[in-house]
């Protein structure tokens, strides 16, 4: 039954995301709070310890940021410069590791893409793929692909798959592991 999340007395809530199992949330002077998760999902709240029904500080992030969004098994935040940081179990889908080197990020991290720093507006997540609006009307995605999540006019051919339907989610196939541009004129995602 849903009952009051406590938080810090003064502590106002400006904005929520809810993953799969963890839940985050801004207040208004732009610090992040996670909850939930649980033993197993511990490393997608980006911070240390074990009380997972409390909602905790996440003091990895600056202070400026103004937007968080939960995925299944990955996360972002996106500060007041246009810069994201992201952490979890999925590093792969965080647009992080090669073809065959998907590391766990437990703590946030600022994310290092060259088309994309400074100039993210917006960022959305799906269960298998992220997009970042950049301040030009660019939408850019990654993640995996196999059903064209992506946009980038890719996807795997599944007439040529025996049923049932697979592909090798250890080895990451068809993953977009860097942000590309998929649309232009996007006013919001």
């Amino acid at each position: 039954r849903p009952s009051k999340v406590i938080f810090t007395e003064g502590v106002v809530i400006a904005q929520m995301s809810v993953g799969w199992v963890n839940m985050f949330a801004i207040d208004t002077t732009g610090t992040v709070w996670s909850w939930g998760g649980g033993d197993a999902g511990n490393i997608n709240r980006g911070i240390e310890g074990r009380d997972f029904a409390t909602p905790a500080k996440m003091t990895k992030l600056p202070s400026n940021i103004k937007e968080v969004v939960a995925g299944s098994d990955w996360n972002y935040a996106l500060d007041s410069h246009g810069n994201l940081w992201g952490w979890g179990r999925q590093g792969g889908h965080l647009g992080l590791g090669s073809n065959d080197n998907y590391p766990q990020v437990p703590l946030p991290t600022r994310l290092n893409f060259p088309d994309l720093n400074g100039r993210v507006e917006q960022i959305a997540v799906s269960e298998l793929s992220s997009h970042a609006l950049r301040d030009d009307g660019t939408l850019w995605g990654w993640g995996s692909n196999p059903r064209g999540e992506v946009g980038n006019g890719e996807m795997r051919d599944m007439s040529k798959q025996p049923y049932p339907f697979a592909w090798d989610w250890q080895k990451y196939e068809n993953m977009v592991m860097k942000p590309v541009q998929v649309l232009d004129n996007v006013a919001r995602v």
